[in-house]
C-alpha cells in the first residue's frame, strides 16, 4: 500500500463539494504505517475501506474500498447505509467532453474472479447529508448491500485530503 498526494484529489474534493483545502501538496509517495484490512465474507473479500475527512459544515463525504470476488457467479452492490449521513448512493464518474462527471447508478458489478476498485475518480460510495465530520484516523461504519438480500457492515478508517490510499501490485 502506498499513499499518493496529487494536486488532481484536491480537484476531486472540490467536485464533491468538499470545501477548500488549501495550496496544492507536492507529489510524493510514503509508504504507510500500516497492513490493509481484510473482510471475507463467503466469496466476497473487502480489502482497504477508507474515506476522506471533511471540512467544518461539509455535506458529502465518499468511501472507497477493493472489492475482490473469489466466487464464480457475479456479486452486486446496491447500495449502503452509514451512520453519519443521511442517505448513501453508488456513482461512477467519468470524462465526458472533456469534463470530469459523476452520476448515480444502481448497482455496482465484481465480475466472477475479479474485483472492482471504488476510489477517487472513479465508482464510490457517495455519503450525502453529513450529520458530522469524518475526522482523520477515525473509523466509522459503512453497511454494504448487495442485490442478493445480503449486507454486511465494514469499518472505514479516514485519510487526510489529499491523501490516496493505493494497495501496491506486486
Amino acid at each position: 500500500m502506498r499513499l499518493t498526494r496529487r494536486p488532481a484529489i484536491l480537484a476531486l474534493a472540490a467536485l464533491l463539494g468538499l470545501g477548500a483545502v488549501g495550496p496544492a501538496p507536492a507529489q510524493s509517495i510514503q509508504e504507510a504505517p500500516v497492513e490493509l484490512p481484510s473482510v471475507r465474507v463467503g466469496d466476497l473479500e473487502i480489502v482497504a475501506p477508507w474515506s476522506r475527512a471533511t471540512p467544518p459544515g461539509g455535506k458529502v463525504g465518499a468511501g472507497y474500498m477493493v472489492l475482490r470476488n473469489h466466487g464464480t457467479t457475479p456479486i452486486e452492490l446496491t447500495g449502503g447505509s452509514v451512520p453519519f449521513a443521511q442517505r448513501t448512493e453508488l456513482h461512477v464518474m467519468k470524462v465526458v467532453d472533456g469534463y470530469m462527471q459523476m452520476r448515480p447508478v444502481e448497482s455496482l458489478a465484481v465480475p466472477p474472479g475479479g474485483e472492482l476498485e471504488l476510489k477517487p475518480g472513479g465508482p464510490h460510495i457517495m455519503f450525502l447529508g453529513l450529520t458530522q465530520m469524518l475526522r482523520v484516523g477515525n473509523a466509522y461504519d459503512i453497511t454494504l448491500a448487495f442485490k442478493d438480500g445480503t449486507s454486511t457492515t465494514v469499518k472505514a478508517v479516514v485519510w487526510d485530503v489529499g491523501l490516496m490510499r493505493t494497495e501496491k501490485k506486486s
